[in-house]
């Protein structure tokens, strides 16, 4: 993981951190919903149904390779995402904790067909401990970018710079 201030001055530099890698790559299949079509099947991205209503995604990307159950509605929209293991910082360790992403009121932008609200929350023994809540106020889709995603690309390394534009 990697993140820099105004993209020039170094503020972290895990890439050697296998932990904050699968959680990252987690978060960003979780936040894929956005931008749909990087989900479509690839070689580094691959779907298994569970049942009528889940499947399982499973991305790889640079020697890291994580899944989350998707559940979708009978519209087939996107409701929540569930893995049982997403490392979480405790203590300075890192541990597997479940994780939960909803997703809901699905509207059309900029041609994609998206949720506009979602919230995240850790799955503790003592109950869910919501840390994420946010709504979509704008969206850019840029045309030259779609054939540059993930699920477009198979052996170019992700680029996990994100393309929506949120207000």
């Amino acid at each position: 993981m990697h993140a820099k201030i105004l993209s020039l001055v170094p503020l972290v530099d895990a890439s050697d951190n296998a932990e904050l890698n699968a959680g990252a790559l987690q978060r960003y299949l979780a936040e894929a919903v956005w931008f749909p079509t990087a989900l479509l099947p690839s070689e580094v991205m691959k779907w298994n149904a569970i049942d009528a209503s889940r499947a399982l995604a499973t991305l790889s990307d640079s020697g890291t390779t994580v899944s989350l159950e998707f559940h979708f509605s009978d519209a087939g929209e996107i409701t929540d995402v569930f893995t049982p293991g997403r490392y979480r910082e405790v203590d300075g360790k890192y541990e597997l904790t479940p994780w939960r992403g909803h997703f809901r009121n699905y509207q059309e932008r900029d041609g994609m067909r998206i949720p506009l609200e979602a919230d995240v929350e850790w799955q503790l023994p003592e109950g869910a401990f919501p840390y994420w809540k946010g709504r979509i106020i704008e969206v850019q889709y840029i045309a030259d970018s779609l054939a540059q995603q993930p699920a477009a690309r198979s052996s170019d390394k992700m680029d996990r710079d994100s393309l929506r534009r949120v207000a």
